[in-house]
């Protein structure tokens, strides 16, 4: 008669398993976190206490298989999320997890098996040791009862390990927004601290260059992290590759249309291209026709990169009735005359525009208008434009007024079919959720990236824009 096999060793045979017991076997220690209801800065930690407490969620890491090959996509490195306590509610809850290793930064996929099972799976990239971050992030419930002051009823729970922005205002770069006292109780009990990871024999083939964004990793470099891929190799444009670029396409000026993501854009180009900025100096300022090129977005900046004379501000929506503007007037003073094209980088508000995060229909609806305008006017200039539509980064950190990552993620999807509806102007999507999915360690708010991410930003974008 054959042997019954555990559900473990059904999923590997040839490797550990380790944590597989069952939920009676498991034994928590809440002294070797802080108190989950110690108050800082008159919030609560929440994590996993709060999923007890309100949900009756036992959450535990099990199935743990912590060594595995490198590029081993049928044996990878993972461990299940269960409850214990099977109360149907865990498979609304997002799990972030990030592998950190003394030369590569990556993050693992967190995917819903049933209503009380996560499965965490990672392909490892390069061997070596890794410590590993499991932190709960979200509970998606509908009609989610309100647990805290944040958030609303009805509204998704944030489970990790940041305040609402920071403590005493607005956050400063220098300034984690993590809580190291709530990230302890927002960890996954039980979940595995390391991952080994062997070299496993397979031939290295040579990879076409990468033309548009897609998942990857980052690999330290002789200046800090750098982000490669392993279905294709990343371009770098330092700053002459990246001038050379924009001159070969003839762009006259590159004007960029949004929030603050937008803005981080402008300020990692125009350190790309050697050329000052302080971001602490723009403001948002009011011109006429705003609102008939972005519908109800309000604070936008616009920023001429090139020529080198650095021309910022931002615009607001105009009041009704107002004229719409003229190439002048949304590209800069110092846009040359002739031919040649204009490069938008845009979002067009997005941060501010709750309604269309949750609402992809009318976001699209809106930026549809917001396009046919910037034909129009680039057609009456004689210009040719390219429009670069920014879609959001991972959200990893609480934010107001009620943002949550599934709102931030319906835009990506959107922007890719406005890039197939031909609205006159070439539109191309640059997707920022690969580029910050594993760094948490630079973000200092959970919404907005420092460090590297922004110039991989930029060498994304140029990689979809400049020719081999």
């Amino acid at each position: 008669m054959a042997r019954r096999m555990t559900p473990c060793k059904l999923l590997l045979l040839a490797t550990c398993c380790v944590g597989a017991q069952d939920c009676s076997q498991m034994t928590f220690n809440p002294n070797t976190v802080v108190d989950p209801v110690a108050k800082y800065a008159g919030r609560r930690c929440r994590g996993w206490p709060l999923l007890a407490k309100h949900f009756g969620v036992e959450a535990r890491a099990t199935a743990v298989v912590d060594r595995c090959g490198v590029g081993d996509e049928k044996q990878p490195c993972g461990f299940d999320v269960i409850d214990c306590a099977k109360r149907r509610r865990l498979g609304g809850v997002r799990v972030l997890v990030t592998l950190t290793g003394s030369n590569v930064i990556d993050a693992a996929t967190a995917e819903r098996v049933d209503d009380d099972t996560l499965r965490v799976r990672w392909v490892p990239p390069e061997a070596g040791t890794y410590e590993v971050s499991a932190i709960l992030n979200w509970l998606y419930q509908v009609a989610a009862p309100q647990v805290d002051a944040y958030p609303s009823r009805g509204h998704p729970v944030y489970l990790g390990p940041t305040e609402n922005r920071c403590p005493g205002g607005r956050c400063g770069r220098a300034q984690p927004f993590t809580l190291d006292e709530c990230a302890k109780v927002a960890t996954v009990p039980f979940a595995p601290k390391t991952f080994t990871v062997v070299e496993a024999p397979s031939p290295k083939k040579p990879l076409a260059p990468c033309r548009d964004p897609g998942p990857g990793h980052w690999r330290r470099s002789a200046d800090g992290w750098a982000f490669a891929r392993g279905d294709c190799a990343v371009r770098r444009f330092p700053g002459p590759a990246a001038e050379a670029c924009l001159a070969r396409r003839r762009v006259k000026v590159v004007t960029f249309l949004g929030d603050s993501l937008v803005r981080d854009a402008w300020a990692a180009f125009g350190r790309r291209l050697n050329i000052t900025v302080n971001e602490r100096k723009v403001r948002a300022r009011r011109f006429a026709g705003a609102a008939s090129t972005v519908a109800s977005a309000k604070g936008l900046w616009r920023c001429g990169l090139l020529p080198r004379n650095l021309a910022c501000c931002g615009f607001e929506p105009a009041a009704a009735g107002e004229r719409g503007p003229d190439a002048v007037e949304l590209f800069g003073a110092a846009l040359p005359p002739g031919p040649g094209e204009v490069l938008v980088v845009a979002n067009f508000g997005i941060l501010h525009m709750p309604a269309s995060a949750g609402d992809p229909n009318k976001f699209e609806a809106r930026t549809k208008h917001a396009l046919r305008r910037l034909d129009k006017i680039s057609r009456a200039a004689g210009l040719s434009v390219t429009v670069l539509l920014v879609a959001p980064p991972t959200l990893r950190g609480l934010r107001s007024p009620g943002l949550h990552p599934a709102q931030l993620e319906a835009f990506a999807p959107a922007m890719r079919r406005l890039a197939t509806e031909g609205l006159g102007v070439s539109v191309r999507v640059l997707d920022l959720a690969p580029l910050s999915a594993a760094r948490a360690d630079a973000s200092f708010d959970g919404l907005h990236y420092v460090r590297e991410v922004p110039a991989a930003a930029v060498d994304a974008a140029l990689g979809m824009l400049c020719e081999l």
